[in-house]
């Protein structure tokens, strides 16, 4: 995953790991706005599917503290889904269905 996520993600994002305890997650943040997260886990799924929190702070401070809430939340069966989903919620962009 974190292959194919470097590959559709190459411009600006940053692939974050602030999980230690989940093995089976990373975090995609856009470079210079740490304030909009999407946390992806693979845990317990077939391949291909993947759940994700779509995350806000309200400033980069309240972000380092891990101050964050949680704005939207699912699980997508395409790659191609998660992908156009981290592109929303980073990029603070509608999407045409469902997501973040």
């Amino acid at each position: 995953m974190l292959e194919r996520l470097s590959v559709e993600l190459k411009n600006g994002f940053e692939v974050v790991d602030f999980w230690d305890g989940d093995l089976c997650a990373v975090g995609i943040l856009r470079r210079n706005t740490n304030i909009r997260l999407v946390y992806i886990s693979t845990f317990n799924l077939s391949p291909d599917q993947y759940y994700y929190e779509c995350e806000v702070a309200d400033s980069v401070k309240s972000f380092e503290k891990g101050d964050y809430k949680v704005v939207a939340k699912g699980q997508v069966d395409e790659f191609s889904a998660l992908i156009e989903g981290v592109k929303s919620h980073v990029q603070h962009r509608k999407l045409k269905k469902g997501g973040c």
